[in-house]
């Protein structure tokens, strides 16, 4: 593999999301501890974090003008140049994980951080997954 930021992005966001997504697939909440369950929280906290990143390398290393650099902005810019239609993500759906991101880091309602973390699983990840596969085939078509 070339040493091209996105793919060392890449490898870094695969390696997270896999292991949140295997870790939460097919799991009840209730199955997880409350540290267990601010792991996961952080887990993806970092994963998003990953996945715009991956996102403004990509872009930047195909010469996309972004502007300002924000995960709000990265996704927009995602969006207006194709690329989430080609990745057959939802923009709504990442949009929804900035903000659920977002809540986490400020979060003290029990209730309220179960509620996010029952929409990460069933909604978020699967989207993010998708983002996943579609680097996942550039890198091995570059391989």
């Amino acid at each position: 593999m070339q040493d091209i930021r996105w793919k060392q992005r890449y490898s870094n966001y695969t390696s997270i999301l896999n292991l949140l997504n295997s870790s939460m697939k097919d799991s009840s909440l209730n199955d997880f501890t409350e540290l267990e369950l601010i792991g996961l929280a952080k887990s993806f906290e970092l994963c998003f974090e990953l996945l715009w990143k991956l996102l403004k390398d990509y872009l930047e290393h195909e010469n996309v003008e972004i502007g300002l650099i924000s995960p709000k902005n990265i996704l927009k810019a995602a969006a207006s140049k194709g690329l989430l239609q080609l990745i057959n993500a939802d923009g709504d759906v990442l949009i929804k994980a900035h903000k659920s991101r977002n809540e986490l880091v400020h979060i003290y309602d029990h209730e309220k951080f179960l509620k996010i973390l029952k929409e990460i699983q069933e909604i978020l990840l699967p989207e993010m997954v998708k983002v996943d596969n579609y680097f996942k085939g550039l890198v091995n078509n570059d391989e």
